[in-house]
């Protein structure tokens, strides 16, 4: 695995909408083991590939035990609107308040092209939302 340079503001092509992911091969996979280490050596809990440069839709997401590899994330439903402090790798040392939802449920592929639908609350959901944003070309 490696650690992989971070895009940080003011770079354009954090504002750029992602393509989907279309191959699903071991490169993919490793490309997600490298993000996983990334964002761990940065102390993050989320990471979307146009924070490393990459224009997929594709992020990783990592609150206490529970791990999660989105590949071309639908955000499907959303409940009850909270507030929410974050940061963000590609802002170093920088704190904002966002509107966010407390719970969310998302259809996405895994690393195999397989179809699936998470549900997430808490930190979590806050997580995927915050990350599914970078994929759309949204900042905080």
């Amino acid at each position: 695995m490696a650690v992989l340079d971070l895009v940080t503001i003011p770079n354009s092509i954090l504002n750029e909408p992602c393509d989907e992911v279309t191959i699903f091969d071991d490169r993919l996979k490793d490309l997600v083991d490298n993000m996983f280490e990334t964002m761990h050596y940065h102390k993050g809990i989320g990471l979307a590939a146009p924070q490393i440069g990459i224009l997929h839709r594709l992020c990783v997401c990592e609150v206490e035990t529970e791990k999660i590899v989105l590949i071309n994330p639908v955000l499907t439903a959303q409940i009850k609107p909270i507030k929410s402090d974050e940061g963000c790798l590609s802002i170093p040392q920088m704190m904002y308040e966002v509107d966010r939802y407390e719970q969310v449920t998302v259809n996405a592929m895994n690393l195999d092209g397989e179809s699936f639908r998470v549900s997430a609350k808490g930190l979590m959901a806050i997580v995927i939302q915050h990350e599914m944003d970078h994929l759309d070309g949204v900042l905080i």
